[in-house]
């Protein structure tokens, strides 16, 4: 049933297409073909009147040169240099502090791992002196005929 309708569908988008397609007026704007724009005289006096005229000469120039250095307000490179420098050194010292940090994290775990191995040689040494006292308190109970 389902695939009778979707048969249906299409074909009523089918035919709805077919009847549309030969009424539309398809003119150079949508036919996909570039189109040059039409200007005329006044649309170019228009476009002249948006822009500003400019008068270039070697002095105006420099002084716009000049001008826009100082306008910009950039920092001098010396100042940039030995913020530079600060900025490696501190990153320096934080790279030692953190190799050292990493150093005795390192010797710790190492402490840690052979402390863990004395308690569990100690522990089997419990064990075996306790099962050692277990049987020679059994050999003297029956010995005693307790």
């Amino acid at each position: 049933m389902s695939n009778e309708n979707e048969n249906i569908n299409l074909f009523v988008i089918e035919e709805d297409y077919r009847r549309k397609k030969p009424n539309q007026n398809c003119n150079d704007y949508c036919s996909g073909k570039a189109v040059a724009p039409i200007l005329t005289e006044s649309v170019i006096e228009k476009f002249e009147g948006m822009h500003m005229a400019f008068e270039f000469s070697e002095n105006s120039e420099k002084t716009d040169a000049k001008q826009f250095a100082q306008s910009t307000n950039y920092p001098d490179s010396l100042e940039l240099l030995e913020s530079l420098q600060k900025v490696n050194t501190k990153e320096y010292k934080l790279l030692e502090i953190k190799q050292n940090l990493l150093q005795i994290q390192k010797t710790l775990d190492n402490n840690l791992v052979n402390e863990i191995d004395k308690k569990k040689k100690t522990i089997a040494n419990l064990t075996i002196e306790i099962s050692a006292l277990q049987n020679n308190c059994q050999q003297l109970s029956k010995a005693l005929g307790i």
